[in-house]
């Protein structure tokens, strides 16, 4: 199953890279993000995305949600930088009859809450909360997530 999981995330990414955004709107759940919002999003970033190499791809962090559902964890590939702090999460889904529901869950960059955390002196928080966004997003909504990251932030 891990090889058609990298076949789909590649099949998205190069959708990303090719700027197809209407048509990966199409194509899957984005969850709400328009076409518009995702070229905001990649556009506000700032740095030209890339296809990464096949090696890179099987770098990937998949989550078991149940025996057919996985969340996801990738990195997104620039020729500025090679590996980003852009990330992409989705949710790929196994029905019955073998076809894939793909939700894309966010566009983002992860490491901005723990630099938020850094940059006020709380460089453990920093790690823990890295490794806790990586695996929360899996079990929560990401509304939830975003709320409490919202909630920190405000405290702190």
């Amino acid at each position: 199953m891990r090889s058609i999981l990298i076949k789909e995330l590649n099949r998205i990414i190069t959708l990303l890279v090719s700027k197809e955004y209407e048509e990966l709107t199409n194509e899957i759940d984005c969850q709400g993000l328009s076409s518009n919002d995702i070229l905001n999003i990649i556009e506000d970033f700032g740095e030209t995305l890339v296809v990464p190499k096949l090696e890179q791809l099987e770098e990937l962090n998949i989550i078991d949600i149940d025996e057919n559902e996985w969340a996801i964890d990738f990195d997104l590939w620039t020729q500025e930088s090679g590996k980003s702090d852009l990330t992409i999460q989705l949710t790929i889904k196994r029905n019955s009859d073998k076809s894939l529901d793909i939700k894309l869950d966010d566009i983002h960059i992860i490491d901005e809450y723990a630099q938020m955390f850094k940059d006020h002196g709380y460089s453990a928080a920093a790690d823990i909360l890295e490794v806790l966004c990586r695996i929360s997003v899996a079990q929560l909504s990401l509304p939830i997530v975003l709320s409490l990251f919202e909630t920190v932030a405000r405290c702190i």
